[in-house]
């Protein structure tokens, strides 16, 4: 798993670096390292949901539509699908991945670096997603 997370951060931080090249080399990049990324980012964002409910600071229904929007999410990267990644809103959705990597902290399951790493993947993917949904 930590050479995946390394490798995910790897590839998307070399996709940051390939801005200067044309919309159809951006999207071939960019693309596989969010999809490589989004298991891991995934995890963390679902157990951000789960933790607002948990703590009464999501209702269910709320939660749902969180869940769903993660899943859309996902399906949009496997189809590399521009047009439906551009009706998610990633940088309203990161904060639960974030909050569900402050959980594996506060539930002793990771360390500050770890967590510091986990923060810096989730910061890259919202980059590349952002990125990804202003081409083309």
């Amino acid at each position: 798993m930590k050479r995946i997370a390394a490798l995910a951060v790897a590839l998307l931080t070399v996709s940051l670096f390939a801005s200067c090249i044309g919309s159809r080399s951006k999207s071939a990049t960019l693309f596989p390292a969010a999809e490589l990324s989004w298991p891991a980012v995934q995890e963390d964002y679902l157990r951000g949901v789960a933790d607002g409910v948990e703590d009464g600071e999501l209702v269910e229904p709320a939660a749902a539509s969180l869940r769903s929007s993660g899943d859309k999410l996902g399906a949009a990267l496997t189809a590399r699908d521009v047009s439906t990644l551009r009706t998610i809103s990633w940088p309203s959705m990161a904060p639960w991945a974030q909050r569900g990597i402050e959980d594996k902290l506060q539930d002793g399951e990771i360390g500050p670096g770890v967590r510091l790493s986990l923060l810096e993947q989730v910061a890259n993917f919202t980059t590349t997603i952002t990125k990804l949904q202003g081409i083309f």
